[in-house]
């Protein structure tokens, strides 16, 4: 009986165990919650919102998204959509294909299930991409953080939050 109960709580919490350890840091902003870990060249990035929409987070914003590198992704069915984007204006974003640059995703993943919507992806650091911006990890950087309630990538958000974070100690503000 004891061994059975072992196995059903080892069934029930080994995806928390196994999860546990694939990001070293977290910042939960209520609605929406960010985890990275940086891993050579790369960084694993995790997003979860309350939202049946998109989710997106955008590195070194001059003015509000302009000249950011937006990820910007949605979960339909059991297809994950990431969207590398360029901040071409203030208030507005396109594919960095569109503009001549490149998608830089790789390792994409994702759900949605009971209106929370989570994303798993990793960047490169420097892509070299004239579209993306190069992230310093030992330096505080502006990062915006947004959801919405559609999947379309066209309509604006329901949620956003812009905030300075360290990437290697995790510090924010």
């Amino acid at each position: 009986m004891k061994k059975r109960l072992l196995m059903v709580l080892l069934s029930v919490l080994a995806p928390f165990i196994l999860y546990a350890g694939d990001y070293d840091f977290a910042i939960d902003m209520g609605k929406l919650q960010f985890e990275w870990k940086v891993d050579g060249s790369n960084l694993n990035i995790f997003l979860k919102a309350k939202t049946k929409g998109w989710v997106g987070v955008g590195f070194n914003p001059k003015k509000m998204m302009k000249g950011a590198n937006i990820l910007i992704g949605k979960v339909k069915g059991s297809k994950v959509t990431i969207r590398d984007d360029y901040g071409s204006a203030r208030d507005k974003h396109k594919s960095d294909k569109k503009l001549g640059g490149k998608k830089n995703v790789t390792n994409i993943s994702g759900s949605e299930i009971a209106g929370v919507t989570e994303l798993k992806f990793t960047i490169p650091l420097n892509s070299g991409d004239s579209k993306d911006t190069s992230i310093d990890v030992n330096k505080d950087i502006t990062m915006i953080f947004a959801y919405g309630n559609s999947d379309s990538f066209r309509l604006g958000h329901k949620f956003v939050k812009t905030i300075s974070v360290n990437l290697s100690t995790g510090k924010y503000q």
